[in-house]
């Protein structure tokens, strides 16, 4: 398979190509444009073509693994869209030596398809007549929607063809599609042709086929590109609303089971002795298994503030958990309406405490220009709280939601520009 079948020789230019394809009729010269056709016993020259505007991302003769199958680059052609200007695409002709098949490698700004030829017998007459009126199809049990209609031609060609591709002849196209595929029907002078395309990442393309340049950077969203090959947006809505209720369900079981339990109280009085200072609590044990600890505390407070920072010591291990506790209420009249702000009470929350023996360290302050003397602090093992789960639901809800509505711009993007977008325009 590594040899070629036979050699053609440019009349023009005199250079000797490999040719793989036996049943090559027309060759596409590389260096002097010329489209050379078999006749009797040799190519001779068709016409002349234009330049071409990229370069063949693969050498013709590259050899490459894509879907299970082997197969060999012959030829490179571009195509456009008649009536525009910047509507070019690439097309490389793959060609399976072994089972004598073709399909094609077709590029348009980055996006790669993967396209094979599929006979006529595998369309029903439900989806010809459907395309035949512009309605959405069912085929290969999948919902296909009406994407471009355009007329196309030739206007480069390198290597082997089986057909003449010529840049005379105008086709009509009707693109179907349903990402990763697209479902297309080419009419022209030589009778109707149908094919199925499928997306192709950069990445498999890479690892299949070795590319001579750089392969195009992706532009925009392209026709049949998948938002993800392994995540449903819309399905993520039901999978988010099922963890939710799972993470409900099992904090409510949680918290009908917890305990509750005071596990230490120290009341510190603040004095010109104590302010500032750390003191040494008593030590304490946490039992069962690893839960919140709710620090509470109070303080003697009127028109002022007291505040604590708290190092809370396991005395096994030597870790500590640090934190501040602050009180502070104020109140009063203004205008003849009284106002208040603050409490006289505050909580903070220590999560997934290990069972152990533990003491704490608390260094008191207090606004030395009012009466506030003393604070209370109480610690509460296994407490019931609803936080985590709230914050996971949350996160869960956020997550499919953005995920959602990035699909949905992924796919007014997809559409955008085409004569058929199902979207309003003001989207």
């Amino acid at each position: 398979m590594d040899q070629p079948k036979y050699t053609v020789r440019c009349p023009d230019c005199r250079t000797v190509y490999n040719g793989w394809d036996e049943e090559t009729l027309y060759y596409g010269c590389g260096k002097c444009k010329s489209l050379l056709r078999w006749h009797d016993v040799e190519f001779v020259k068709h016409r002349t073509m234009v330049a071409p505007t990229h370069p063949n991302t693969f050498a013709l003769g590259t050899t490459g693994q894509l879907f299970d199958r082997q197969w060999r680059i012959i030829s490179y052609a571009q195509r456009y869209e008649t009536g525009t200007k910047d509507a070019i695409w690439q097309e490389y002709l793959l060609f399976d030596e072994a089972n004598f098949k073709y399909a094609w490698l077709s590029e348009f700004e980055g996006h790669w398809l993967f396209v094979e030829t599929i006979p006529e017998s595998d369309i029903s007459i439900e989806v010809k007549d459907d395309i035949h009126h512009g309605r959405a199809t069912y085929f290969m049990d999948r919902d296909f929607q009406r994407y471009h209609t355009y007329k196309s031609k030739y206007r480069y060609f390198s290597g082997e063809f089986p057909y003449l591709p010529d840049a005379l002849k105008g086709i009509d196209c009707v693109e179907y599609i349903s990402p990763p595929y697209v479902l297309t029907r080419e009419s022209g002078q030589d009778g109707t042709e149908w094919s199925l395309a499928q997306y192709v990442t950069p990445r498999i393309l890479r690892k299949a086929f070795t590319p001579a340049e750089s392969l195009p950077e992706r532009i925009g969203v392209g026709s049949a590109q998948p938002f993800s090959t392994w995540i449903k947006p819309r399905a993520m809505i039901y999978t988010a609303l099922a963890f939710c209720v799972l993470v409900w369900g099992t904090q409510a079981q949680l918290n009908g089971t917890a305990r509750n339990e005071e596990v230490f109280a120290q009341y510190i009085p603040i004095d010109t002795a104590t302010e500032g200072k750390p003191v040494t609590s008593s030590s304490f044990e946490i039992k069962g298994r690893p839960a919140l600890v709710e620090i509470r505390s109070r303080g003697s407070v009127d028109n002022s503030w007291v505040e604590a920072s708290v190092d809370m010591i396991n005395e096994t291990t030597g870790e500590e958990k640090s934190f501040a506790l602050g009180v502070e209420y104020y109140h009063g009249a203004d205008g003849g309406e009284s106002w208040s702000e603050g409490s006289t009470g505050s909580t903070e929350t220590l999560c997934a405490v290990e069972p152990g023996r533990y003491h704490l360290v608390i260094t008191p302050f207090k606004d030395t220009n009012t009466k506030a003397d003393w604070i209370e602090i109480y610690g509460y093992h296994d407490t019931p709280s609803w936080w985590n789960a709230i914050w996971a639901m949350a996160f869960m809800a956020a997550f499919s939601i953005g995920l959602y509505y990035w699909e949905d711009r992924f796919e007014k993007n997809r559409w955008y520009g085409t004569k058929f977008n199902p979207y309003h325009e003001e989207d």
